[in-house]
């Protein structure tokens, strides 16, 4: 299987990224060409199991959220696997 890495700095210190990253629903405050977002069955943003229903550069696109940690400040997430050419799609934050 590929896998792909991509790696960057920020200026904020570790805590102030994850209490951003960390809410699966606040995609857009974080990513470039990212509108609306939306968690599916109105579940909280730090939810495991929750579906994200994000408007990605005028696109619908649904992601699940597998895994969140916060000693780890890491998060898990897959992307519905009907919307990409990978069959099996995930990411990782960390």
């Amino acid at each position: 299987m590929a896998r792909s890495y991509y790696s960057t700095i920020f200026e904020q210190s570790a805590d102030d990224v994850w209490n951003v990253i960390r809410d699966f629903n606040n995609y857009p405050v974080w990513v470039d060409g990212a509108g609306e977002s939306q968690i599916e069955a109105g579940r909280p943003g730090d939810s495991v199991g929750a579906i994200r229903n994000v408007l990605y550069n005028g696109t619908r696109r649904r992601q699940k959220l597998l895994a969140l940690s916060d000693a780890d400040r890491e998060e898990l997430a897959r992307a519905d696997s009907r919307e990409l050419p990978a069959s099996d799609s995930a990411r990782s934050i960390r």
